[in-house]
């Protein structure tokens, strides 16, 4: 725990699971189901509140800002499958106060002045990245049949951030 985050980790045999709680004072949520999960665990479906996908993407670009992970790039990705948008003023207030990682070079440091600069940065990182990338980073979370080919969807998917 830090003046910013509670992570919890929770490991039962083989299965790890990984619950994060951030400060905010107001976050706007939506309400979604269970009802597709809960069959496998032979639970009955609820219906729970989660943050608004579009304050959750802000959240994760200004994350992959501060930490260059790959993972989050690919959880910008999945959002940009389910065609969410970011919402302007979360991504702009979390980028007018980066708290960067030691994973994050000075010299990678977003100096843009607007979303749009900020997206550019990502399609230019993504320009660049390779599967072999993806691969060193990711292989612990997905399986190679998934990996092959994810550098081109991730450029493809990013083209249309606007």
């Amino acid at each position: 725990m830090n003046s910013k985050c509670l992570r919890i980790k929770i490991t039962v045999g083989e299965t790890s699971v990984q619950v994060e709680a951030k400060t905010a004072m107001e976050l706007a949520t939506t309400t979604t189901t269970t009802r597709l999960l809960s069959p496998l665990f032979k639970l009955p479906p609820r219906t729970i509140k989660i943050l608004a996908f579009s304050i959750a993407m802000a959240n994760k670009m200004a994350a992959w800002n501060e930490r260059r992970l790959i993972r989050d790039i690919y959880d910008i990705w999945f959002f940009c499958r389910m065609n969410v948008r970011p919402d302007e003023e979360a991504l702009k207030k979390r980028l007018l106060k980066p708290a960067y990682s030691r994973l994050a070079k000075k010299s990678a440091y977003f100096k843009g002045l607007s979303t749009e600069d900020f997206y550019d940065m990502i399609r230019n990182y993504c320009a660049l990245l390779t599967d072999a990338d993806i691969e060193e980073e990711l292989s612990d979370y997905l399986p190679p049949g998934e990996i092959t080919g994810l550098s081109d969807m991730f450029r493809a998917a990013f083209a249309n951030l606007r």
